[in-house]
């Protein structure tokens, strides 16, 4: 995790969603808002809500406080001005370092303008990571909602895992330019996303039938 700082952020989110809705579907909870009409809904966008709101925190601190801690912290430890780098430059500052360099120019400033932008987006990525890694947790207890701990744990290890994976793997392809700065970054969120609506979509019927038959059993 060394050059992801904020990863933990979207993995805390995941823990804590996993944690919650896995308690509400052992007491009762869930199940009731199942057979109610957007009772799912009605627990789901606080949560979400909470995860922007985290993500929006964790983009702060990752994009401006971080790098000018460290560079404040480079300069002490020095006791001479440094050479900035992609851990010591803002959001603002990387962007400017990647658009110097010109088209046509040396393989090595083209791989570097890309490690800049690089930079960028996964300090975007990663607190968007928050909203997307909360709704997978979601869909998760839906699928299985008597989980219990051994799906926090299980769930935990393995979305993680995979989220972990594809962030490495699309910076790797992207330092490269295999593929651009964007796709790179943002290629683990984008698929964990269409899995969990993929999700809610396929179990959607399900859902409705069963707010079908709670209205007609109440009347």
């Amino acid at each position: 995790f060394a050059r992801y700082a904020g990863a933990d952020n979207p993995f805390a989110v995941l823990i804590a969603v996993l944690w919650e809705f896995t308690r509400l579907g052992a007491d009762g909870t869930l199940a009731s808002a199942r057979r109610e009409r957007g009772g799912v809904l009605s627990l789901t966008v606080p949560v979400l809500a909470a995860a922007a709101v985290v993500g929006a925190l964790a983009l702060v601190v990752t994009a401006e406080i971080v790098p000018r801690t460290n560079a404040q912290l480079a300069v002490v430890l020095s006791r001479d001005a440094t050479a900035p780098s992609d851990r010591t430059m803002t959001i603002r500052e990387l962007r400017r370092a990647s658009r110097g360099v010109r088209p046509g120019t040396d393989p090595i400033a083209l791989a570097r303008a890309a490690a800049f932008e690089v930079e960028v987006q996964k300090k975007f990525a990663l607190p968007a990571g928050c909203v997307v890694l909360a709704l997978v947790g979601v869909t998760l207890v839906l699928r299985f909602p008597r989980g219990g701990v051994g799906l926090v744990i299980g769930a935990t290890g393995a979305v993680w895992g995979a989220y972990y994976v594809l962030m490495i793997a699309g910076e790797s392809l992207a330092d490269r330019l295999v593929v651009s700065p964007l796709v790179g970054m943002w290629g683990a969120n984008a698929l964990l996303l269409a899995a969990a609506l993929l999700t809610v979509w396929r179990r959607r019927p399900r859902m409705m039938s069963s707010a079908r038959a709670a209205v007609v059993n109440s009347g």
